[in-house]
């Protein structure tokens, strides 16, 4: 048994047994995204399967090299599970209707193969790999394609959660799916080490041991993930409407309106330090200050001119500022000050507070006392 049989037995095993983790959903968050990327590791599984195939024996004398073109089918739906997953993981409201088109070449391969292929194989008792050229072509080059275009849209559609999930929260640290930013980047170093070990055999004995601990890595941040919307089922579309279109539903309102509403919205926030409440999100304030979402995120939008993540962090860093100048605290750590403050990230915190103050809190503290 040769080091890339047992490297490749290795890493199909772990994505098999990472899509029945995330299918049976035993992390208990975001259901439907996870049941789309279990999918992805289970579909990634079968490429790791072939290669198995192919590393166990030459073509002549290996007994399974008949199962290549029924794991050559599930390879059309790959990259589609994994863009239906991040746009679950983006909106966990979205139709499942919406997803048909996305299977639409493995559709046609399975059809292919179920008329074309496989009968002629029954028949004769073995399975015919001499394919038309056009054929050839298209599996050769369209499982890539796929790789660019969705991998594509998947980066624009992070850019955009991104931007949309400070409506929602004023920690997103584990909410801004940074995450599936590292499988996509597993994604491209798997491709990378395809590349290089097809063109320098020093590297391709290497390449297998590559994809494993890569599929590993992978592994860990999915089974780490935390919940995008930790809030009821029920309050997911208004939510989810809310950080969409946060303009559009209340434009109607007048200045003098949102000038209101802006007062009422200061007053309960600052009076009753509302925002010194780690676990404080969008749909938490609006029942707080009595409010639907809709029109809290008006009011912030275009009263305040800021939306909920810059709203709440600007308080709370006014609020480690003179945490940082009180005698009280001058003994406590950074970390005691972040979360007296309101933070539950030191990472939050420290971004934050840069990027308002301007400078670090070991900075303003510095300075503070020259």
């Amino acid at each position: 048994m040769n080091s890339s049989f047992l490297w490749y037995s290795l890493s199909a095993g772990a994505l098999i047994l990472q899509g029945f983790i995330l299918i049976t959903n035993v992390t208990h968050v975001n259901k439907l995204a996870n049941r789309w990327l279990g999918l992805f590791f289970l579909c990634a599984a079968t490429i790791f399967i072939q290669l198995l195939v192919e590393a166990a024996a030459p073509e002549e004398s290996n007994p399974w090299f008949w199962l290549i073109p029924f794991l050559e089918l599930p390879r059309w739906a790959t990259f589609p599970c994994f863009f239906l997953s991040l746009r679950s993981f983006v909106n966990p409201t979205v139709s499942i209707r919406k997803a048909t088109w996305h299977f639409v070449p493995f559709f046609l391969f399975c059809l292919y193969a179920a008329f074309v292929l496989f009968p002629d194989a029954y028949a004769d008792n073995q399975i015919i790999l001499n394919l038309p050229a056009w054929v050839v072509w298209v599996i050769r080059y369209l499982f890539l394609g796929q790789a660019i275009v969705y991998c594509t849209l998947s980066f624009l559609l992070l850019r955009r959660h991104e931007r949309q999930i400070k409506r929602f929260s004023a920690i997103i640290e584990h909410v801004n799916l940074a995450w599936i930013r590292w499988i996509m980047y597993v994604v491209l170093g798997m491709t990378t080490l395809w590349i290089l070990g097809k063109n320098d055999p020093s590297i391709a004995a290497l390449v297998p041991f590559g994809y494993f601990a890569l599929i590993l890595f992978m592994a860990y941040h999915s089974l780490n993930q935390q919940a995008i919307y930790p809030i009821s089922q029920s309050q997911l579309p208004e939510v989810i409407d809310a950080i969409t279109l946060p303009d559009k539903r209340h434009a109607r309102l007048t200045d003098d309106q949102v000038a209101l509403l802006q007062k009422e919205v200061q007053k309960a926030v600052v009076d009753e330090r509302l925002y010194l409440d780690p676990l404080l999100n969008l749909p938490a304030l609006s029942e707080k200050v009595g409010l639907g979402t809709h029109e809290l995120s008006f009011v912030l939008n275009q009263g305040f001119g800021k939306n909920f993540y810059q709203y709440i962090n600007e308080l709370r860093v006014e609020e480690a500022k003179r945490l940082l100048e009180s005698e009280a605290f001058r003994d406590q750590d950074m970390a005691s000050i972040a979360v007296h403050a309101g933070f539950n990230s030191r990472t939050t915190f420290y971004t934050a507070f840069k990027k308002i103050a301007g400078m670090t809190p070991k900075a303003y503290l510095e300075q503070f006392n020259t």
